[in-house]
């Protein structure tokens, strides 16, 4: 029995390892290329033929890409060498003693690690957490907890292996590299905007020489791509917050499933934790904020599967968000007179025939790789949907979540839309009437239809063979494909004759 159950953790383990791999990938992607494409089409100038002469607008968004992971880089360096300071204590600090050693490595060695136990804090910390820096991976215990192994030596046991569950994901060292890329962008995101406001500044002293008139007439033009760029930028901060609490509190659901399996239930782990209290709208607001279930839902979770799949469907949105802005910047990058009230449909194609002749390959380049960003991202989200289905043991999601990953993906695609400057910019020239954008636009509106028809498409497939081919790896990048070829069809169909 004993056996079976370190079997069914270490299979647990793996499924959290994979899933933290495939979250972490697509964070990594989404918070590089969104500030990337931000600051290289707020610096097209500076940013021209510095290393690399691709020509505008390649370079720029090369050069942004290139200038990301070195930010990316120094803060990774700089966090590992913290994480380095944090766990390095003095030779004659006291350990934690035999008998927690003993449990901690019984532990690790059934979860398939090595690890080790390090006390920290006063008589006032309660925390135990995780802790991997370089190839140590480490079990913080605060110090006025030790005696649990004996006062309480279930419940610390089951704290213990829920911790080594993390080590044994990688979920400290992905939380760092993330972390680190959020930061990034974050600074990439600020200068965007800091740059906005350069603009807006200098445009209003400009005008100041001729009156407070001319000064109100440059703000109230200044005013709607000020608004774009905060609702674009805070739209991306939001969906990037609400995925990173909503996956920490998936994979607490799956440590405490490894847990379960090496030593039993957790119910008494788990009720000593603190309750949330407060009124309706405190709980509901502290469930979308915290980095931590609540413990009735943690309790369900070790029985029933599908409390863990509804943790994270924040990913879906952010999905349809990501693919709509690589869309929407491919869009504007090759139709800089896209706007109906500017251009007909008949002269963008003339457009495109003019810039595909002169600069094919320029061209080509960015058409192949908005395809290939797309699909990567759907690819991620399809494998990680795989991930947890595995989890519950079966090669089927729930039919309540599937049912809803089209309207959560449109969610996404409709905030990156309104956050457009171009479709803000449309709205406010037709009235702010959506039917008189899509009737005027129908280009623009059909490419995005059909991505969403490509969605439902791939989630139609999965209800139909439930899913015993398109939860394989060679569907799941079938599944990844169909919402990016209906889209370029769509493309074709309108642009192309």
């Amino acid at each position: 029995m004993a056996a079976s159950n370190t079997v069914r953790a270490a299979a647990i383990a793996a499924v959290m390892r994979r899933e933290s791999r495939l979250r972490t990938w697509l964070l990594l992607l989404i918070v590089s290329v969104v500030p990337s494409l931000l600051v290289g089409t707020s610096f097209p100038f500076t940013l021209t033929d510095l290393l690399l002469p691709l020509g505008p607008p390649l370079s720029h968004m090369a050069h942004a890409g290139l200038l990301f992971a070195g930010t990316f880089c120094i803060l990774l360096i700089m966090a590992a060498e913290l994480t380095r300071r944090k766990v390095r204590v003095p030779e004659s600090s006291p350990g934690v003693g035999p008998t927690v050693s003993h449990v901690l490595q019984d532990l690790a060695r059934r979860v398939g690690i090595e690890a080790e136990a390090q006390p920290f804090g006063g008589l006032r910390s309660r925390g135990i957490e995780a802790v991997a820096v370089g190839r140590r991976r480490i079990v913080r215990i605060a110090t006025a907890r030790l005696r649990e192994v004996n006062t309480h030596p279930e419940a610390f046991r089951f704290t213990l292996a829920h911790e080594l569950a993390h080590l044994a994901a990688g979920d400290p060292r992905a939380d760092r590299w993330i972390a680190c890329a959020y930061l990034a962008a974050s600074v990439f995101m600020l200068v965007t905007f800091g740059s906005v406001l350069w603009e807006v500044g200098s445009t209003a002293a400009t005008a100041w020489r001729f009156g407070p008139d001319a000064v109100a007439g440059s703000l109230r033009v200044a005013a709607l791509p000020l608004a774009a760029n905060a609702m674009s930028m805070g739209t991306l901060a939001l969906l990037l917050f609400f995925e990173r609490r909503s996956a920490m509190r998936l994979r607490e659901f799956h440590a405490d499933a490894v847990a379960t399996a090496l030593v039993g239930p957790g119910a008494s782990a788990i009720d000593r934790l603190q309750g949330a209290g407060g009124g309706a709208l405190t709980r509901w607001v502290r469930r979308l904020v915290s980095d931590h279930p609540e413990k009735h839902f943690r309790r369900r979770a070790l029985s029933e599967h599908t409390v863990a799949f509804q943790a994270d469907r924040i990913l879906f949105v952010l999905q349809g968000y990501f693919a709509a802005t690589v869309i929407e910047m491919l869009l504007q990058v090759l139709f800089v007179n896209a706007s109906p009230n500017v251009s007909t449909l008949a002269e963008r194609q003339q457009q495109l025939f003019l810039v595909l002749e002169h600069f094919p390959l320029t061209v080509t380049t960015l058409m192949v790789a908005a395809a290939l960003l797309t699909f990567v991202s759907g690819l991620l989200v399809f494998r990680r949907v795989k991930v947890l289905a595995d989890a519950a043991g079966a090669r089927q999601v729930p039919a309540r979540l599937v049912t809803q990953v089209p309207l959560l993906v449109g969610v996404g695609v409709g905030l990156a839309l309104v956050s457009s400057q171009t479709v803000l910019w449309e709205l406010s020239s037709l009235g702010w009437r959506l039917d008189a954008v899509v009737e005027a636009d129908p280009d623009r509106a059909s490419v995005y239809a059909a991505y969403l028809l490509g969605v439902v498409a791939a989630i139609l497939l999965i209800i139909g063979d439930k899913g015993r081919w398109s939860l394989t790896r060679g569907g799941t990048a079938a599944l990844a494909a169909l919402p990016v070829a209906f889209a370029l069809s769509a493309g074709l169909r309108f642009y192309i004759r």
